[in-house]
């Protein structure tokens, strides 16, 4: 075969499925073939020093991408005469590079069982990256008998910017079985190297291929440059504009799901009453109050614009406090800001502290205010150092404040990592133990974001008084405090438009930084973009902590798991416009897109036990918080089909069915009610001169006990006509 090559020309001078990875054509893939690149348990990681492991190699202009590809959409860069490829490109997805050759090595978490071996294509597109078997392979897939066939699908498709990173497997020396070593072989001039594709967020790979060194690195060369900051190359741009053409268009931007914003909200929550203490306020319609907040802000009635204005200069960042929940029935809110600047000098502002102060006297029945600043003490206090702080009680009359002990996003980052690397080593040894899972930190972090969502909860259920969240900056903790505390108290927020709403709210409105927390795209300004330092799992933490409640409330939330592993998936597709960027004022100024919450309402996304009313508020347990193994141990899926996932995905195809069978009695009630209200049919004329026999109808006799008598008939059966 010819050597691994990304030109074009030499693709398409291979036969059909002949690949110089790949078994032989006649037959399907077997592991008959000894693997070149063998790693042992002490084997040499390369090429890990950033986020997506990216080797360095030759500028990708040097390697222009080929042509579009062929109509009928196929994932081929080659002559119509190669096989097509089993789905076709998205609408506006294009080639981004000639694919490379890749055999996949089974045994990640593609859904391959270990030691199988499937000889397929590398490709890069626009959006994402796809590994596809060859034609014979994934037939041979398809016939091979019983239940788990050598290549569980013959498809792999990972977002580009779900990309982690690529970890790089050199071979090294191993035992030979007799207390030595064998030494590697001499290198080859094009060498074949192993190659684990990690998504976000997931301790098991989703592929493990086997490929040319040279080739690989072009590959991954080309995967980094479509992966460049900046809304000018927005693939959810381009896919709505091909989605518009096909007639389905996308709208213009907007945080909330269909049915729902901002303004119905405030109704909901009853502000539009005369007689409430609260107002809506225009004062950021253009985003000059604060930059990352929404355009609408609830605050105090008894406040004027201008000493908001002036309370704002006081915050970090301009977040000054306004509301985000009011009770509908009762007086208690919760509101949300941003550390004061308080710094060491212990300066004041009397707008700040008048409005802290209107915020308590909006609820008449509670005494205090209580102050919830999610941080440990020390944090706030260096904090305070640098300019920043805390609220002291000297200077906020009836108010208390308590620290939450929230670590900061690093503490999470490194949390996350330690808790991945030993879900990786559990998975291989086949164990699972709870003692290592509680040395990396994660699952108390867990713990300590739901006890804080807890304190604010009760403080507002028993106690019937009013709270103030913030953290630093207000985005990271505080949106995890406020909308789990909010998913606790109002049961409106458990069914999947509610909870829309709230993400829609309490993150996408107030300025969760989803760009630079999750690495995505955000526009080509000071400080928007992502780095390692700035990268988080904020989002993904709380996702987390709802799932425990759905685990500990299983009939409380109309969605289920499912749900949440597509909403975690879609965090860092972007294939829709609605977690893009860090700010609502970011993404008015993105081009139409898709928006994610239609995508978001199938019908396997429903939970099948929920049971509206049986919860009114969640008393949360902390200390029941279990590791989230089918999504963090997913691979290539959205999320393992564990036992759980696999019961509610049968219950929502039991329920459609039920639904299916249930319109097509009404179809056939209302066909018989049709059929009863039409006009008789006039008598049809013999058509033959003969009479058929007359048969008298039988006459019941009524019998008792014991005793029968049989229906008479008529003698006249056989007249003639």
């Amino acid at each position: 075969p010819p050597p691994h090559d990304d030109a074009a020309k030499s693709l398409q001078a291979l036969p059909p499925d002949a690949t110089p990875l790949g078994p032989p054509r006649t037959g399907a893939p077997t592991p008959s073939r000894a693997p070149s690149v063998v790693v042992p348990a002490a084997a040499t990681v390369v090429g890990v020093t950033d986020p997506l492991s990216l080797p360095a190699a030759s500028s990708p202009a040097a390697h222009p991408p080929p042509p579009l590809t062929p109509p009928n959409g196929g994932l081929r860069m080659v002559p119509p005469r190669e096989h097509p490829a089993p789905t076709g490109l998205l609408p506006g997805e294009r080639m981004a590079a000639a694919p490379i050759s890749a055999l996949q090595l089974g045994g990640a978490g593609d859904g391959t069982a270990a030691g199988t071996r499937c000889a397929g294509r590398l490709f890069v597109t626009s959006f994402r990256m796809v590994w596809e078997a060859s034609s014979t392979a994934a037939a041979a897939a398809a016939a091979s008998p019983g239940d788990d066939p050598p290549l569980s699908w013959p498809l792999v498709s990972l977002p580009l910017y779900s990309i982690d990173r690529f970890t790089k497997y050199h071979q090294t020396a191993r035992s030979n079985g007799r207390g030595g070593s064998e030494p590697p072989p001499p290198p080859a001039a094009d060498p074949e190297i192993e190659v684990e594709v990690y998504p976000k967020y997931g301790a098991l790979p989703a592929l493990r291929v086997l490929v040319a060194a040279a080739a690989f690195g072009r590959f991954s060369a080309v995967v980094r440059e479509s992966r460049a900051p900046g809304f000018d190359r927005l693939f959810a741009a381009t896919h709505a504009a091909a989605q518009a053409r096909a007639g389905e268009r996308g709208g213009a931007f907007c945080d909330y799901p269909p049915g729902t914003s901002p303004e119905a909200e405030f109704h909901r929550q009853g502000l539009n009453n005369p007689l409430s203490n609260w107002r809506v306020t225009a004062l950021n319609r253009e985003y000059g109050l604060c930059a990352t907040y929404p355009r609408l802000l609830a605050v105090p009635r008894a406040v004027t614009d201008e000493a908001l204005s002036r309370a704002a200069a006081f915050r970090s960042g301009r977040r000054l406090p306004v509301l985000c929940w009011k009770d509908a029935f009762g007086v208690a809110s919760i509101c949300r800001c941003s550390q004061p600047l308080v710094g060491v000098a212990n300066k004041r502002s009397a707008d700040d502290e008048a409005l802290l102060r209107a915020i308590g006297e909006t609820n008449p029945i509670g005494d205090t205010l209580h102050i919830l600043d999610c941080r440990p003490k020390l944090n706030a206090e260096v904090n305070q150092v640098k300019g920043k702080g805390y609220e002291h009680a000297s200077n906020y009359a009836a108010t208390r404040l308590t620290f939450m002990n929230i670590e900061n996003i690093h503490a999470m980052r490194s949390s996350l990592k330690a808790f991945l690397a030993v879900l990786k080593k559990q998975a291989a040894a086949g164990e699972t133990s709870m003692p290592e899972l509680e040395k990396s930190g994660w699952l108390e972090h867990l713990r300590m974001v739901l006890r804080a969502a807890l304190h604010a909860a009760r403080l507002l259920e028993h106690d019937r008084a009013s709270v103030v969240v913030h953290c630093s900056d207000g985005w990271d903790r505080t949106s995890q405090v406020t909308a789990l505390a909010q998913l606790a108290l109002d049961p409106t927020f458990r069914t999947r438009r509610g909870f829309e709403t709230l993400v829609a709210k309490e993150w996408l409105s107030f300025g969760h930084q989803f760009a630079k927390r999750c690495g995505t795209i955000a526009p080509l300004e000071r400080g928007a973009q992502s780095s390692e330092e700035q990268s988080s799992p904020v989002f993904l933490q709380y996702v987390d902590c709802v799932h425990q409640l759905c685990e500990q409330f299983p009939s409380a939330f109309e969605f289920n798991s499912l749900y949440l592993a597509e909403l975690l998936h879609h965090l860092t597709s972007c294939l829709h416009g609605t977690l893009l960027g860090n700010c609502e004022r970011q993404r008015a100024d993105l081009p139409p897109t898709l928006p994610l919450w239609p995508a978001l309402s199938e019908p396997r996304f429903v939970n099948q036990s929920y049971a509206p009313g049986a919860h009114t508020t969640l008393h949360i347990d902390p200390g029941a918080v279990r590791p989230w193994t089918a999504y963090y141990c997913r691979g290539a899926e959205r999320i393992k089909m564990e036992q759980l996932p696999l019961l509610e995905t049968r219950c929502s195809q039991l329920a459609d069915e039920t639904e299916r069978l249930r319109r097509r009695l009404q179809q056939l009630a209302s066909d018989g009610e049709a059929a009863e209200a039409a006009p008789a049919a006039p008598p049809v004329a013999p058509v033959s001169p003969r009479v058929a026999p007359r048969r008298a109808e039988p006459t019941l006799v009524p019998f008792e006990e014991d005793q029968f008598v049989a229906p008479s008939f008529d003698d006249d059966a056989d007249a003639e006509p």
